[in-house]
């Protein structure tokens, strides 16, 4: 019986790994899962969107307990993400946000507190340029994958209460 890490085995692997992405693809479009076109709202406003795409994302959590730590767990998490220009997108409430049909009926709503947001935006940029691309991440941790075809909307509210 041949061993499995045998040299042409570990070869190829070797080679597969250094390859890089194909000419003229970009290192997001490497990363990404999946592109996606949907409707974005803060405060009932149409974002103007650059760009979106669902990415898979490294997630690590550690669990506290009166103080102390309990432990950490590492994961991959789904995310929606997209580069807007525009307002930032701030609010030290909570955020809801609802994915919406095409007909505006609410098909799903998940909560964000203040430190679940991923938010950025582009560093300093010459005064010419009155606009910022801002970058944004919504974790998809508790929103069912197959629900994403039926949304053409998502629309992004300051809330008080979850």
């Amino acid at each position: 019986m041949k061993p499995l890490l045998s040299m042409p085995f570990l070869l190829a692997a070797a080679v597969a790994l250094a390859v890089p992405p194909a000419q003229g693809e970009t290192l997001s479009d490497s990363l990404k899962v999946a592109d996606c076109e949907f409707i974005i709202r803060y405060k009932s406003r149409k974002l103007d969107v650059l760009r979106q795409m669902i990415t898979l994302r490294a997630v690590s959590e550690t669990k506290t307990e009166q103080g102390n730590s309990k432990g950490a767990a590492g994961y991959r998490a789904y995310h929606l993400e997209f580069c807007y220009e525009g307002d930032y997108i701030r609010s030290r409430v909570f955020l809801r946000v609802d994915f919406k049909n095409a007909k505006d009926q609410r098909l799903h709503t998940i909560w964000m507190l203040p430190d679940e947001r991923h938010m950025n935006e582009s560093g300093d940029r010459p005064l010419s340029l009155e606009r910022k691309s801002r970058y944004f991440a919504i974790s998809l941790e508790n929103v069912p994958l197959l629900l994403l075809d039926d949304v053409a909307e998502i629309a992004i509210e300051d809330n008080r209460n979850p």
